[in-house]
């Protein structure tokens, strides 16, 4: 089959359902598309290109075919292309990255001159609600999660730690605001985090049970079980609570620097 637009894959996971949710938006505006994904024989000259490898902590080519998009590892040869275009937009010069739906759909601006479609897709601008939706409900199935933290006196909070830009981070007035709401909720607070010892820090001495989860996945699948959810401003998150909120209307907390409530209830509520 010949394609008509090429999705790259990249990033963390939470990055990663976002472009699979942009594949999906071509595709249902009747593109034939497919996502390209970086595998272990070109992981080195990736991180070489100056580029930080994430571990994928599910089959994301399962996940594609179960939204019914195909998925196939980078060439080489696509990777040296590319390569040179990463380089480029470094270099300040301008290529297309990160368009809007709307400008990739534009029949009159040549969306064909290039196939690639890159970015990280992450507003209304680049794919619809609907598409995220959609991914959401194919992860709750693909995942089978279940209400592991189905108790409602707990308020599950995720912290993205040390190797998160640091304007996006939790900060310690933020959490004395959510230690402060939880005692007055009677809510027993669980963190779930990626960076222990920065979470450490962030919480000083207060009081707070760690996740015992044993990887990535064990995490993802605790937040997206809990009922009541305060979230970092991260992707990783932001999925979580897109697959609770459909999956069990769990209640979503966030703080003021919040990146994605368009895509959400809209019904979040800030601490």
């Amino acid at each position: 089959m010949k394609y008509q637009k090429k999705v790259l894959l990249m990033g963390g996971m939470g990055n990663k359902f976002f472009q699979l949710s942009r594949a999906l938006e071509l595709k249902n505006n009747n593109l034939t598309v497919e996502v390209v994904f970086v595998d272990h024989s070109i992981q080195r000259l990736y991180k070489l290109s100056g580029h930080v490898i994430h571990s994928d902590w599910l089959d994301i080519v399962l996940l594609a075919r179960n939204l019914g998009i195909d998925a196939r590892p980078i060439s080489l040869i696509e990777f040296i292309h590319l390569a040179l275009k990463f380089a480029c937009r470094k270099l300040g010069l301008l290529i297309k990255f990160d368009d809007k739906i709307e400008d990739t759909l534009n029949l009159g601006s040549n969306f064909l001159e290039s196939k690639w479609d890159i970015g990280y897709f992450q507003s209304s601008h680049h794919v619809s609600k609907k598409s995220l939706d959609r991914v959401a409900d194919v992860l709750l199935s693909f995942l089978h999660i279940q209400k592991l933290n189905n108790n409602s006196e707990v308020m599950t909070c995720h912290i993205r730690g040390g190797d998160f830009d640091s304007k996006m981070r939790l900060t310690n007035i933020e959490i004395q605001s959510l230690v402060n709401f939880c005692n007055s909720e009677s809510l027993k607070l669980e963190v779930v985090t990626n960076d222990k010892f920065f979470c450490r820090d962030l919480f000083d001495n207060q009081s707070y049970n760690l996740s015992n989860g044993k990887s990535a996945l064990e995490d993802f699948a605790l937040l997206a079980s809990s009922i009541n959810l305060y979230l970092s401003n991260s992707t990783f998150a932001f999925w979580a609570a897109l697959i609770a909120t459909r999956s069990h209307n769990a209640v979503i907390y966030v703080p003021e620097n919040w990146s994605y409530a368009e895509f959400l209830t809209g019904k979040e509520k800030f601490i």
